[in-house]
């Protein structure tokens, strides 16, 4: 597959070498959740400089996408978050709150229209388990006894949850190929016999657009 060289965003903890750099302006628009994401990054930076800390001693990376996800209001809800536990919460734990509260409210009406996780699950997680096996998505669908576009929709979930790069998804999408003739046809709008067969390549090709687009 032929892949799409176009500018990405990607989330990159700049201060794991204890170097505070200033943040840089965001000359592109975000979507919804990088631009929570980067509120939560902007806060663990300020608190990085006034504690004289790197950033990751705050939190890493991946807790901050966790907090971007559930956007925890309580010291309960927050303590649930992968990478946060007592003695961290007692000494960065409330600015947080304060944002995850200011960001509740202010994004109100995009929050209400936000799809939901979807919770990792035993079929995510055996699906998982065959990737790390180095099987690919052929092999995975066989084994599995479940159709492509179900395999696909677990990617995206492993993908959502991080337990998959982006990187390790394309690599999985790499062999899959759309005949240049229904390609076409999808472009041209044209239609064919098969519904099932429609629909089924409809999926795959937005799926696999996406997925470039991406890049």
């Amino acid at each position: 597959m032929s892949v799409l060289k176009n500018q990405q965003k990607v989330f990159i903890d700049s201060d794991k070498l204890g170097v505070i750099e200033k943040l840089e302006e965001i000359k592109e628009e975000l979507s919804f959740d990088e631009e929570l994401y980067e509120r939560f990054r902007s806060l663990r930076k300020e608190l990085a400089s006034n504690h004289e800390v790197p950033a990751y001693v705050i939190f890493g990376d991946k807790t901050l996408k966790e907090l971007t996800q559930k956007l925890p209001t309580t010291k309960e809800q927050m303590l649930e978050i992968n990478g946060v536990g007592e003695v961290k919460f007692e000494k960065y734990g409330e600015p947080f709150l304060e944002l995850t509260s200011k960001l509740k409210e202010e994004f109100s009406k995009e929050l209400e229209n936000r799809p939901t996780l979807k919770k990792l699950t035993k079929t995510y997680l055996e699906t998982l388990d065959l990737i790390q096996e180095g099987k690919n998505l052929e092999e995975i669908s066989q084994i599995r006894d479940l159709n492509l576009t179900s395999v696909l929709s677990h990617i995206t979930v492993l993908e959502q949850h991080d337990k998959i790069s982006k990187e390790k998804k394309l690599q999985l999408l790499e062999p899959i190929k759309i005949p240049k003739e229904i390609g076409l046809w999808i472009q041209q709008g044209l239609q064919l016999d098969s519904l099932k067969q429609l629909r089924q390549h409809l999926y795959l090709y937005e799926y696999l657009k996406k997925a470039e687009d991406e890049l």
